[in-house]
Parts: C-alpha cells; structure tokens; sequence
C-alpha cells in the first residue's frame, strides 16, 4: 500500500501547505481520528477529507480564494457540527468539538433533510434521525419520504421500494428494479437472482415463489430486498430521487447511498419489539492505536412472526460486518470491509396438514470490499478513490405438498421429438427447489480535481471508470422427474436448468466525466453541472448525458432545474431463462398396469434466451424551488417528469405445431403397439410467455417539504411533506393475442388480436409532523398524521373489439375500425356472451392516519423509545360501484390495525 502511496505523491508532487487547516476532538478534548470534514459551497460538497491520529486535517490552498465556504465535521455517534468561514477566518487554525449524540443537545434532527448533494433534490437522514425512526429495514426510514405513507414494520414478505411512481404490476416492479443501492459506494443489486419458476409457463408475476398464505419469498426481477441491508452500522443515507451525478449509474428510478460508520465509538446496544418481531444489534468502534487504524463491528439478528400464535412461518436474518481503517500515511487512507448475512424464511410443516405443505427460502451472502482513498492537496488533484468489491451468496428455495389423485402422463426429455413418456403415480410427495450462486465483482476509481479557475467562473471535475461482472453458478431449476411440483401446466413440464451451464457472466463498462461549474449571473450565485457517462452494457453502448443548474434568486431562495438520462441492464433472469418444452400426448392409454400402459408424447423444445434485450432507460426532468432561512425554517418544492422506456416485461407467443397422428392395437399380452397413421394435425393453443422489452409509462408528479425552525415558547417545531403522482402506462405492447373463442374456431378463427389496456393511476399523501423536544430532560415527541385523497381511479374496460385475427389456414385478416364493431364480427369480441366488466370507481373522500412517537434518554447512556402507528385505529372506507345495475359496496380501504413499537437502546 505504501508502495502505491509514494508513486502518486512522486508523480503529482509534494503537497501543498497553509490550506484551510483544523482539528477535531471530542469533548474530553481528546481527538477524533477518522473524522469526516467536508467543505460546502451553496449547499454542495466540494471537498472532502478524513482526520489523522492527531484529528488535524487539512484542504488545499485552492480553496483560500473562496470569500467563504461551509466546514462541515461529522464522526460516528457524535453530533454533526457546522459552521461558516469567512476569508479572514481561513489562517485560523479552526477547531471542532463534537458533543456525543444526545436528546439533550438542543439541536436534534429527526427527519431527513432536502440537500443539493449528488442530486439537486437528495434527501439525507443522518445518524441521529435513523435513530429516532427506530427502523426494523430500510424501509422504514423511506416511509418518511415525501408522497410515502407511514407504516408499521412489516418483515414477512420481501420489502422493495418505488419511488415517484403511483404504478402497480409490472411497471412497479420496473420502478423498484431501477433503483441502485450504494452501500459505501459499493453498489449491491439484485441482478444475480435467479430464485424463480419457469417464466415460459407463467409469466413474470406468476414465477414468483410463494409461501404460505401467498406471500413471495423472492424478488427476482424486482429491486434489493431492503431487509438484507443491517440498520446498525449505517451512519447516513441520502436518497436520490432525480437526476444523480454522472459517478452514478446503472439505475432508472433512483439511488440509494449507504455510508456506515468508522472510527471510535462505544459499546452500543439497541433492541425493538413490534408484535411479532424484535430487533438486536450490537455495535462498536475500536482504536487500535496511531499506527493501527480503527476498526468498527456491529452484529444483528432481526426476527418476525406474522402470528406469535401460529409457528408454522417465520423470518430471521443474521448479520455481521467488520470494517478496519487505517490511515497509512498524509495521503494514504484506507477501508477494508467484510459483510456477511444469512436469511432464512422458514416455513415448517404443521403436523396436522395432511397435504405436507412446506416451503421455504435460505439466503447467504458474503461481502469484501476495499476502498483506498488518495488526498493529495494538489494544485490541480484533490483526491483519488480505487475500489474493489467481491461478492457471492448461497440461495436455496424449496417448496412441497402431498398429491393424491389419479396417475397421471408425463414426457421428461429435453429434446425434440417423439418419444414413451412416463405414468407417475398419483400419490407421491411433490417437490420444487431452486439453487443458486450468485457471484459479482467489481472495480471502481474515481478522481477529483481543485477548483479550476476559468474565465471568472470555478470549474471541479470529477472523473472516474466502471467496472463490474456477475454470474450464477448454481444448479439452478432441481427437477425430479418422479415428482414434479407442476405437471402439465400449460402443455408444459420444467426439467432441470443448471445455471451453472447455461448463464455466462455479464460485463458492465462505464467511463464518466463530471464539471461542477460555479459562478455569477446578474450578481447572483449560481451552480452548473454539466455530467456525461457512457456505459457499455450487453454489447451496446450508453450515453447518458446530465444537466443541472441552481440559480439563487435571493439569499434565502435558489431554483434548480436538472435532465437526464440514465440505462438500466436487465438481469441475468431477464436474460437467460430456461427453456420452453412443450408436451404433447399423442397416445394416453393408462390400463391401471403401468407396463402395460402407453403415453406417447411429442416434446417441443424452444430456447428462450434473450441476450438481446435492450437496457431500460428513462428521461427525466425535474424543476425546482428551495427555501432556507435561519428564522423562519426550509422547504423545497420540486416537480418532476420521467418517460420510462425499453421496460421488462412479459407477452404471450403462440406457436403452432405439426404433429403426427398415431393410432394403436392391442398385443395378445395386453401390451399395446402403436403406429403413425401418415397424418398430420395441428396444434393451435401452445402458449408460452416471452420476456421483451414491452413497457413504456410516464410518471409526473409535485413534492413538497417543510420544516420550522423550533419555537421555543412551545418547544415544538412543525413540518409538513406530500407528494401527488400521476402514472400513465401505454405499453411498448400494444397488442396480445388470445386463443378464439369456441365459437370463433367453428368460424375458422385461431387467434385474435386485442390493443391493450392503457391505464392511468394518481396518488396523493399529505403529512403533518410535529416534534416537541425538551433537551433539559432529554425528552422528545414526534406526531405524524398523514392523510390519503382517495383520487378517483377507474379501471375502464378493456378494448373488446379486435384488430386483427388469424384464419386456420394462416391468413391474417386485419378489420377496419368499423368492420371490427360490426355485429357480423360479434363473435370476436372480448368477453363474447358473458356480462360486462365491472368498472371501480374510489370517492375521492380521504382518510386520515395518526401517528406518535416518544423517547426519553436517561444519563445519556440509555434511550428508551416507543412508536405507535394508527394511533385512533381508524377504518377507511372505499365504494365498489358496478356498471351494470349502479349498485354499490362498502368495503374496508386498506386497513392497518393499531401497532406499537418498544426500543431501548444502551451506550457504554
């Protein structure tokens, strides 16, 4: 490592001195190594350092021509501190105190805060606000984002994540997919999951493994299971909601940014406890001495039961990390972390179920990553990061039940052509499993120059390489022949699909640039970032240009306007899934004696690799308004509009097939011998599902935030956030094709061609906080009402006229408009002959959702907290009105019963 160090100090000269300089300490006086200070130009980081032994650290002398510029110093389990330096302040050596994070202290943040970080519309939660959501996931600290709903915690189905979407089905689990988890910079995906069904037979939300109770165990093709991400060690998070720096990519919908904590810090224990599910953690930060660095662990277990009286399904996750750093010399810090967890949703059998039914999912996952970072100070370099990650986990999902009933044929080879299939007896115990490993490695350097003057205007550039790989080596798809889970579902039978044999690995290449330009325009400030970044995914390439400007109109007011464009890659279930075999019986003669039975069957096998699909990719705009007083309090207003194009979706294909027709006779010894009778037939409903790139949605939509300053003479501070969505989903599908009617085969019709559905979806949340804080006690009290419009949704019917249909013969009749409505082509129509769709019409009357929470803090050592949601346990009501008779229902609109969290936590 030193090695490396003195080659870049030699090839970039020695440093420079007399820069902005300072220390950090505690406030025992004792200083803090590892401490972060990061220097703020009009909200936006602009550089960045880390403390040595001693807790000095120190910014180059480009930053000395700046009239003034925010110092901001944070470390672990200490309250951040902030402060502005004006020029005459910069030959001072500055020093910092950080007072340990407190109820006490009268500044505390308990909500997450609108800043111009990566993103003109970031949303960071600090430390001491993470703390306060007593959050079991991740999900439950992105439940306070404007336009989110505050739910109680919920951890027996997977927990995925949509944001500035109202859509549902495949378009929400594009959202979701889209979104990029950074943890430390290290970005974890779900692109290596591959723990589902066959995809042929059943689509992309039917593939889906379920537990008990219909509840998914998996998220293949879906975003991160915000469950596997341990809350202990983080120590913030900013949410990236629009147009991100250049340095991010490989996202959509949104990124997510993970820092955890290094440096020195005390024992601390946290437990919670909602019904079913409790929560342990254990963290810790050691010296190791000047020399030796840090190193930071944390353990935690979280558990949940839907039902404490019911022991059939529960969910445990266990997790470590450990993360050693060490400051190797000036200009030499360094990061190494180790992260392990282990997931098991476990289902055990009741003993009183005759069917067996059981099922399960296991996961483990294996994490190191090791990030070295350069601060050279230089003239022109300010810093220089190199990371490598390795990953790999163990998935395993298993499912089963007892079948009894009659003996039944099925073909098992994984070929084309005729063949004797088997009987299976009708009584035997069905097993489903999925084995996976996924594997990913990556590599990431990044640059950071000073600023540049130009022309009277700053330029920084920030300039960087990608690299990543993934792969699963499992066994994949476990079929055993004797007894399958599905038989003859859809004409189609699974056989076993190894991953290991039929996945290669994916590789992802990027290269981006980023300008972070600053100057004057009519006396007033103003910030531009001009980022560009050219990913070369799947054999194609990429760009993804970026644009954003903050322009301050006032000192307490700044507008922001920002574009771009950003690529999402499919994942290696999008890419690769098994094959398709059709099965089908030529001959199925069971006499009760299997040796003297025939299934003759024919096997279609159709290879169903899409490694050309294209990438996802979504062009968003997002305009602006920010307002920051230190009287009065901040708030933002950002509105935006994205239209999501090439998404991942799922068609219907038919593919017809000529078989040959046999016929049979029965030997003297009761065998049967069969023969081609020279004719052929033909099969008209085989139907399996395609994976294409057939989405395309438009999302718009306003969010707001406000916070007051605290008003001493009620200790209280108020705060308001909402968001209105509108989701319009066109679809890059336009039309399905759907088998014929009965009556429309008599006509000589196979196939008939529909537009389809296109659908429009509105959400709105408005919510209203409160935090009554009084430090002198270490006593505070949160309120969060939200209420839900309940807009106006209808579901129209779908178009049930045709526009096009295919003869037998295979001709392809495409109607006029009016041809198509003609009653000479009634048997067409969707739905023929049954009653029309019922259309659901939701008052826009809303309701209303109380929540509280209270923490009191005892000799600033122990912390005891407790949250309750749905405070009132109101009921929601919804209508149900049909179009055939007007008449309506009554019925209760998504529910959630009173719940109540406990937490404590320890510091010693």
């Amino acid at each position: 490592m030193s090695l490396v160090a003195n080659f870049f100090a030699i090839a970039l000269g020695a440093q420079d001195t007399g820069g902005i300089r300072g220390w950090v300490e505690d406030t025992q006086g004792k200083p803090l190594q590892f401490a972060t200070a990061k220097l703020n130009l009009d909200g936006v980081e602009i550089a960045s350092k880390t403390t040595d032994a001693s807790g000095m650290f120190e910014f180059s002398t480009d930053f000395l021509r700046l009239d003034s510029v925010t110092l901001e110093v944070s470390y672990v389990n200490k309250a951040t501190q902030t402060i502005v330096l004006k020029k005459a302040n910069y030959a001072s050596v500055i020093k910092m105190t950080l007072p340990n994070l407190s109820l006490t202290l009268n500044d505390v943040v308990v909500t997450g805060t609108v800043k111009n970080q990566n993103s003109a519309s970031s949303i960071v939660f600090d430390e001491e606000a993470i703390r306060q959501l007593q959050a079991f996931s991740l999900m439950d600290v992105l439940n306070t984002l404007p336009g989110k709903k505050t739910e109680a915690p919920n951890l027996q189905s997977p927990q995925t994540i949509n944001l500035r979407t109202s859509a549902s089905d495949a378009d929400a689990i594009n959202n979701s997919f889209g979104i990029a988890v950074f943890i430390d910079g290290v970005r974890v995906s779900n692109e290596t999951n591959m723990q589902s069904r066959g995809l042929s037979s059943r689509g992309l939300g039917g593939s889906l493994l379920n537990a008990q109770g219909e509840t998914a165990m998996d998220v293949t093709y879906n975003g991160f299971d915000l469950r596997d991400i341990p809350m202990s060690n983080i120590a913030s998070i900013e949410v990236i909601q629009g147009i991100g720096s250049a340095r991010y990519g490989d996202f959509t919908n949104g990124a997510i940014l993970i820092t955890t904590k290094a440096g020195k810090a005390p024992y601390s224990f946290t437990t919670n406890i909602n019904g079913g599910s409790s929560s342990f953690s254990l963290t810790k930060g050691l010296s190791l001495g000047e020399k030796a660095g840090a190193v930071n662990f944390s353990i935690g277990y979280l558990n949940s039961n839907d039902d404490p009286r019911d022991k059939l399904k529960s969910y445990d996750n266990f997790n470590a990390s450990l993360k050693w750093t060490k400051n190797f010399s000036k200009v030499v810090t360094n990061s190494l972390t180790i992260n392990g967890e282990s997931n098991l949703d476990d289902i055990k059998a009741d003993p009183d179920d005759d069917d067996r039914v059981m099922s399960y999912s296991k996961r483990r996952n294996l994490r190191i990553s090791n990030n070295t970072t350069f601060n050279f100070n230089k003239r022109f370099f300010n810093t220089a990061s190199v990371l490598l990650n390795y990953s790999q986990g163990k998935q395993y999902t298993y499912s089963q039940m007892l079948f009894n009933q009659p003996p039944k044929g099925i073909g098992y080879k994984d070929t084309t052509g005729i063949y004797e299939g088997v009987f299976i007896p009708g009584n035997y115990l069905a097993v489903e499993e999925i084995d996976g490993k996924p594997i990913a490695y990556s590599a990431n350097i990044d640059m950071q120059t000073n600023l540049l003057p130009t022309a009277g205007l700053q330029h920084q550039l920030s300039f960087g390489f990608a690299f990543n790989t993934s792969g699963n080596t499992g066994l994949g798809y476990i079929v055993d022949p004797n007894r399958p889970r599905w038989v003859n579902l859809s004409n189609q039978n699974e056989r076993s699909f190894s991953y290991e044999d039929s996945v290669r690995f994916e590789n992802n290449v990027a290269l981006y640039l980023q300008d972070n330009v600053r100057g004057k325009m009519f006396s007033r400030r103003f910030n531009l970032g001009l980022g560009f970044r050219l990913n070369f995914q799947n054999g194609r390439n990429n760009p993804q240009p970026r644009v954003s400007f903050n322009y301050y109109v006032h000192k307490n007011w700044s507008l922001s306007t920002s574009y771009g464009i950003s690529f999402k890659s499919p994942s290696l279930a999008h890419l690769y899934p098994a094959p398709t075999y059709f099965d089908i019986p030529l001959l199925n003669l069971y006499t009760g004696q299997v040796n003297k039975s025939l299934y003759l069957v024919y096997t279609q096998k159709v290879l169903a690799k899409n490694e050309r699909l294209r990438n996802a990719v979504t062009y968003q705009f997002e305009q602006g308004v920010t307002f920051n007083s230190a009287r009065i309090g901040n708030g933002s207003l950002f509105g935006y509009y994205k239209k999501n194009k090439n998404g991942f979706n799922t068609f219907s294909e038919f593919i017809p097939a000529e078989i040959p027709l046999y016929d049979y006779t029965l030997n003297e010894d009761g065998t049967i011998a069969y023969f081609p009778t020279g004719e052929q037939g033909k099969v008209w409903e085989l139907k399996r599902s395609r994976m294409n790139n057939g989405l395309s949605s438009v999302d718009y939509g306003l969010q707001l935030s406000f916070q007051t300053k605290f008003v001493p003479v009620i200790a209280t501070s108020f705060g308001l956030r909402a968001g209105y969505t509108v989701s319009k989903y066109t679809g890059g599908n336009l039309t399905t094709t759907e088998l014929a009617s009965d009556v429309a085969q008599q006509n000589g019709v196979v196939y008939v061609q529909y537009i389809n559905k296109q659908r429009t979806s509105r959400e709105s949340i408005v919510s209203f906080t409160t935090s009554t804080h009084i430090p002198k006690v270490g006593f505070i009290v949160n309120t969060v009402i939200d209420y839900q419009p309940l807009l106006k949704q209808r579901w129209e019917a779908q178009n049930i006229y045709p526009v096009a249909y295919t003869l037998y013969t295979g001709e392809v009749i495409v109607p006029s408009p009016e041809a198509a409505r003609n009653d000479a082509l009634a048997y067409l129509r969707k739905g023929f002959g049954e009653a029309d769709q019922e259309q659901l019409v939701i008052p826009s009357k809303g309701f209303w959702n109380f929540n509280m929470r209270v923490a009191k803090e005892i000799k600033k050592s122990i912390r005891l907290s407790v949250s309750a949601f749905n405070v009132l346990n109101m009921k929601p009501k919804a209508y149900k009105i049909s179009n055939n008779n007007g008449s309506d229902s009554v019925g209760i609109y998504n529910y959630r019963p009173l719940s109540i969290t406990i937490g404590a936590s320890l510091q010693l």
